[in-house]
């Protein structure tokens, strides 16, 4: 440390290029947008493949869809925070509109388990059980609120491989 700090006061020129470094850096940091993990929310990231569960969709399905859901918000959001799942993995359950979803989905989140092994083995996968334990426990409280699961369009994540993960399961486990 000491022998930069004789570099650089016995040398001009590391003077200057220090000066213009820290400079440029500053300016950097002033002038470039916030992209700090704070910033960004889990939810919102963009997708990077279409969703499949509304490119299927036919005219038809699309406006019932967008009915039963404009009939549905009374009934959420629907939240259950620290569910305990028999595999001991602790979820929180979301089920609710996001305004910046297309108007016929509705968010059906579950957090708190591991998405990135997809095996449906349950017995090399505590994850899927969670998950079912979660999903069905989501889909009794939304027929006790007197909704129709069948009847909405659910986006499980923004997030890929969670989104894939999620609809791999349900569709395994028959969960609608």
């Amino acid at each position: 440390m000491q022998s930069l700090i004789n570099l650089i006061a016995g040398n001009r020129f590391a003077r200057i290029a220090l000066g213009a470094t820290l400079g440029i850096g500053i300016l950097i940091l002033l002038f470039s947008p916030d992209k700090s993990p704070s910033s960004l929310s889990p939810t919102r990231l963009p997708p990077t493949s279409p969703r499949p569960e509304l490119t299927e969709l036919n005219t038809e399905e699309r406006s019932n869809a967008i009915k039963y859901r404009t009939g549905a918000t009374d009934a959420l959001p629907i939240r259950v925070t620290s569910f305990m799942t028999s595999t001991g993995i602790d979820t929180d359950i979301s089920i609710f509109i996001d305004p910046l979803d297309p108007t016929e989905t509705v968010r059906f989140e579950i957090t708190g388990l591991s998405y990135a092994n997809p095996n449906t083995d349950p017995t090399a996968n505590p994850n899927i059980t969670a998950y079912e334990e979660s999903f069905i426990r989501g889909l009794s409280l939304m027929r006790n609120a007197g909704l129709t699961p069948s009847r909405l369009i659910f986006i499980y994540s923004d997030i890929d491989y969670i989104r894939n993960t999620a609809q791999s399961w349900v569709n395994y486990l028959e969960l609608l």
